[in-house]
This record gives C-alpha cells, sequence and structure tokens, in this order.
C-alpha cells in the first residue's frame, strides 16, 4: 500500500501489539491483510470512523527499529513506498492475506493437536490441494477470517504459502484467419463458391481473403490476414465473419505483433568528445593497459555516457 493507515485496537488486544509486530486488518469490504505495526498512540484521527484490527500474530516483533530505518531509507532512496519494500522484503508466508493460494504439506505428520478449525482446514486442501483463503472461509462458512488458523499451520509445517508471480507484461496480440484444413483443396473451395452463392457477403469476404492471402498465386507461402485487415477490407461486418467461422471454413488463432516501430531510422554519427570527456576516455585506455576495471566517476548530466 502507498499510504498508512490507522487502525483501532480493541479491548482484549490491547498491551499485544508492539512495533515492527504483524496483525491481521480488514481493508475494504471483505479482505484482510496482513500488516505491520509501525507506530502505537493514543491520538484518534477525527473525520471518519476507525476500523478495528481483527487478529495479533506476533508476541515478538518480527521488524527491529533498525530494520524499519533501513526500509524508510530504501523507499526515499528507490523513490517508491514502504509497501513496496515490505513486499519485497518479508517472506511470503509471513504476507498473509485474503488471496494468498495455501497447498497442504504431504509429509505433516502431527506432533501436537490440532484444534478443530485447523483440522477442518487441512481436511478441504487434502480435497483441493491448492485454494485461496478466501475460498478456505467460504467452504468453512465462517464469519471471521482466518488467517491467525493459517499461521498456526504454516508454523506447524501443514500448509505452505505458495508465490505467485503476476505477469505485468501481456503481450500485445491480434486475431488473425486462415482457412480450415478441409477447405484448402481448389476443389472445395470451388464447392464453396456454389454453396455461398445465395450468400453473396460471405462469398465476398471469403474472396477477399483469398486475394489477401495470395492463395492461388503462391499456396506454398500464404500471407497471413489479420482479422481486422480482412474486415476493412472487405467492407465486412463481425456477423458476416463469424457466419463462415461457425460453417468451418473459417479458422481464427492469436498472433503475438510487436509493440515497438519497426520502421528503419538512419543513425547519426556520435556526438564528439569535449576535452574533459576525452581527457577521461584517454586516462581510461591508459587504465585498462594494466587492469580491466575502472571506475568512470561524474556528477549527473556530466557525460559519461557519450564516454
Amino acid at each position: 500500500m502507498a499510504n498508512w493507515y490507522t487502525y483501532s485496537l480493541p479491548e482484549s488486544l490491547e498491551g499485544q501489539v508492539q512495533t515492527g509486530s504483524r496483525v491481521i486488518v480488514p481493508f475494504g469490504k471483505k479482505k484482510f491483510y496482513t500488516a505491520l505495526v509501525a507506530n502505537v498512540h493514543y491520538c484518534p484521527p477525527e473525520g471518519y470512523e476507525i476500523k478495528e484490527v481483527t487478529e495479533v500474530l506476533d508476541t515478538r516483533p518480527v521488524l527491529l527499529p533498525k530494520q524499519f530505518r533501513l526500509w524508510k531509507w530504501m523507499a526515499s532512496y528507490y523513490l517508491c513506498t514502504m509497501g513496496d519494500v515490505y513486499k519485497a522484503a518479508l517472506p511470503s508466508g509471513m504476507k498473509l492475506e485474503s488471496e494468498t493460494i495455501v497447498t497442504a504439506n504431504p509429509d505433516y505428520e502431527a506432533t501436537t493437536p490440532l484444534t478443530p478449525r485447523e483440522q477442518q482446514v487441512l481436511d478441504l486442501l487434502t480435497q483441493d490441494p491448492e485454494q485461496c483463503i478466501t475460498q478456505l472461509e467460504k467452504r468453512l462458512n465462517v464469519t471471521r477470517n482466518i488467517l491467525p488458523v493459517i499461521n498456526n499451520l504454516l508454523a506447524k509445517g501443514a500448509i505452505s504459502v505458495k508465490e505467485e508471480l503476476k505477469r505485468n507484461y501481456k503481450p500485445k496480440t491480434e486475431i488473425r484467419v486462415k482457412l480450415s484444413p478441409d477447405c484448402q483443396t481448389e476443389e472445395r473451395l470451388h464447392q464453396l463458391f456454389d454453396e455461398l452463392g445465395r450468400a453473396p457477403k460471405r462469398l465476398a469476404l471469403l474472396m477477399k481473403y483469398l486475394e489477401l492471402s495470395g492463395f492461388f498465386t503462391d499456396k506454398a507461402s500464404l500471407r497471413e490476414v489479420s482479422k481486422k485487415e480482412l474486415l476493412t477490407r472487405a467492407d465486412a461486418t463481425p456477423t458476416i465473419f463469424n457466419g463462415l467461422v461457425e460453417k468451418g471454413i473459417f479458422e481464427t488463432y492469436l498472433y503475438e505483433v510487436g509493440r515497438l516501430d519497426r520502421e528503419q531510422t538512419r543513425t547519426v554519427a556520435i556526438n564528439p568528445l569535449n576535452p574533459a570527456q576525452q581527457a577521461a576516455y584517454d586516462a581510461i585506455l591508459s587504465h585498462f593497459r594494466e587492469k580491466n576495471v575502472c571506475l568512470l566517476h561524474g556528477v549527473t548530466s556530466s557525460g559519461k555516457t557519450e564516454i
């Protein structure tokens, strides 16, 4: 999270919270997250209702004051939020939240008795080995969140957390068209011309595809045709196109296209070095005769890249 948030402590948890310990807090309507206590104070904010801490996970802090100072320095130096540092620094098993995926440990053997709720969770994971905490709560039909139960099972080694990496980059794709395998012979195409005689728009769309793909000129190296280009060039609607797909004449597939402009650009000559850059360049070459490592030190915009 980008900001700091204030929560109140119910009477049952007073005296249990310390700076640097983990607590379970509600966020939004039905979501629960693991939070780190940054400060304990007695100045309630005004103007809005404060939600309560649901559970305290640690009897002792998991983050020491000097580590907290390091996190603040990292957030300042790398221009990110404390939440970004928290997410990168703590192991996944210590950042439980409603969307966390948990899996059962098949080699687990209980050495101490499990609580009824812990046993219920293990039984559900035996039926379906990978579930998110929200799914488990629904199947257990509980009103309170079960993050403390999950935390206890993690400590006992009965379950583990599955770290899911989200792919932020999504490749750009476009829909492309091809003839179905059954329609790639001239004999079959002539049959289709006769069948589509009463559907002139569908026939025109098929003929436009054959023209754009170069079917009758070079079958060995057909040009790939995008759906967008085909509909534009044939002045056809998606409904007409879908009709040919449903009849098994056209097939579609996704093709990844680059996001960069592939147009050839003219390269320009490298800027000549100024006297200070030239002196640094000569010094580097001289140094390389003795050692293959050299430190080039300069302030921002001093011209290091050109050297």
